[in-house]
This record gives C-alpha cells, structure tokens and sequence, in this order.
C-alpha cells in the first residue's frame, strides 16, 4: 500500500501540471510565480486586447455620433435610436466579457461587431457617408467605427476557433508582431488617412452662388404617420440658372438621409441640425427618399430655363 501511494501522487500531479487554461497556459496554482490567476490576467493575448479596446471604441464613437438625437430622447424617439443604444450596451458588456475571457463575452463580442456591420451593410449608409462628409461628427464615426468592426469581427472568431486548443498558442493572436498587429495597423493607417481626408473635404457641392430652396425633414419624421409630414415641402419646382440649388436640413431628432431614388445623389447619413445641398444640372423629374425610413419620399421637377 505504501508503495503505490508515490505513484498515485505523481499520476495526480502530472496531469494537475499537463493542464491547459483557454489561453494555452499551464495552470499549476494560485501560488505559482509562473501560472495563476496573476499571470492570466497579464498575459493575454494581443488579440483580446484589440477586441476588447475595439468595442469599448466603438461604443463610445456610437454614443459621440448619436448624441445630438439623445438629447430629445423620449419613449416616442426613433426605434432605430433603440437599436443604436441596445448595441451600445452589448459593445460596453461583450467588451467586458472578452477582457474577462469569458464564453459570453465571445459570443457578445461577435453579435455587436457582425450586427452593426450587416446593419449598416442593410441600410446603405456607410458608403454615402464616407463619400459625402457633410456633418464631420457623422462622418468620423463612419469612417472609424465600420473598419473597427470589421477588425473585432475578424479576430473574434479566430479566438473562438482556436479557443479550445488555447489562443496563446497561436502566434498571429498571440503576439503584435503577428497577423492581428499588421491589421491592425493597417486600419490603425486606414482611419488616420479617412479622418484627415473628411477634415479637408468640402461641406457641399453645391457650385452656384443662387440663394438654394430650401426643404425641411420635419421634427417627427421618422414617424410614418406625422401629423406634420416627412420632407416639407415634398415638391417642389426648379429652374436651372434661376433656382437650381437645393438644401435639405435636418430638423427631426433621428437620423436621415436624402437618396434618390435613381442612385443620382445621396447625402449620407444626416444629424440633427445637419444640412446638405445639392446643385440640379439637368431638367427632369427626380424623385427622392430617405433610406432608413422609405416611407419619407420627396419629388424635385427640375426645368431648363426658358
């Protein structure tokens, strides 16, 4: 009996030392100087740290980009203002969960990256944004939050493939001097080059010096039975060289656009207090819409000067 009692001890504590932690670390014990909780909290992964930092940006960049909608916030408010708090959340908590290296935390980590990115994807907004930088804040966070997204998403779901047989054994999520530091950045570069090019770019395209018409979306609008309507006026009739020139300014506490229907023009994603203007070249009849809420539809007869 005596002489089995070595052995079981040394069978126990081979198999306590071969342990793998999610991270690919040996975990020996809380006393450990080279494993434990201690080491596990500063040996993470360099991709974990991007995903954690990821989310946490880019819920802050939402909640920079939305705030001016926040401020008239009311049960009645745009659902699609619901949408952007609700992932706000998820971002703040999955970022909290991927630094805990938690399964949730994962999953949450993967919903808000490849949501908002199928969203935004959904709506075509991201695009018309980026091409046409009215409002600087709205086009910062176009420009920064769809590329960290898209980095988080990446990342995420390699830590999740390679959770099991323990991300710190993968050197391109391990280390910055890997995959996951080149992406990064390169979108690091992406952003920096994208927020220096919106900084320089013009605020309209408008090219004539005539006083433009003016048209309204109405506080209220994003509701599809306001009382007071969705584009005011919704129609209305131009004459090039006379009044050829067209600004909408955005007066509800949502988000909008001005799309045509054609492709011709779209203004990107507009705030409140945001305007656009926009200079009809040719005579026809252009009809116009906003591609979060359809509902909200304009026309613009445009006529050669007689």
């Amino acid at each position: 009996m005596r002489q089995k009692l070595p052995q079981i001890r040394a069978i126990k504590n081979s198999k306590y030392d071969n342990n793998m932690d999610m991270l690919g670390q040996k975990t020996r014990g809380q006393g450990s100087e080279t494993t434990g909780t201690k080491n596990v909290t500063s040996s993470r992964p360099f991709a974990i740290w991007v995903i954690t930092f990821g989310l946490a940006f880019s819920a802050l960049d939402l909640l920079y980009g939305i705030s001016s909608d926040l401020s008239k916030f009311s049960s009645s408010s745009d659902p699609l203002l619901y949408v952007m708090i609700l992932f706000i959340i998820v971002a703040f908590v999955g970022a909290a969960g991927e630094f805990s290296l938690k399964t949730w935390g994962y999953i949450l980590a993967a919903l808000a990256s490849l949501g908002f990115i199928i969203g935004a994807n959904a709506l075509n907004v991201w695009i018309p944004t980026l091409s046409n930088p009215q409002d600087f804040n709205t086009f910062i966070v176009a420009d920064t939050i769809v590329p960290v997204l898209i980095l988080v998403a990446i990342l995420d779901v390699l830590c999740i493939v390679n959770r099991k047989s323990g991300i710190n054994q993968k050197r391109y999520l391990a280390s910055p001097k890997s995959f996951s530091g080149i992406l990064t950045v390169l979108i690091l570069v992406l952003l920096s080059t994208g927020a220096g090019i919106g900084a320089l770019s013009p605020s309209s395209n408008a090219k004539s010096a005539v006083a433009p018409v003016a048209i309204s979306i109405v506080s209220g609008a994003f509701n599809p039975s306001n009382a007071a309507g969705h584009f005011s006026p919704s129609s209305v009739t131009l004459v090039i060289g006379v009044n050829n020139t067209v600004t909408w300014t955005n007066n509800d506490y949502s988000i909008h656009t001005v799309t045509s229907n054609s492709g011709l023009f779209d203004s990107g994603l507009l705030n409140h207090g945001n305007s656009w203007t926009y200079t009809f070249t040719s005579p026809g009849i252009y009809s116009y819409h906003c591609s979060i809420h359809p509902f909200m539809t304009g026309t613009i007869t445009v006529l050669a000067k007689s």
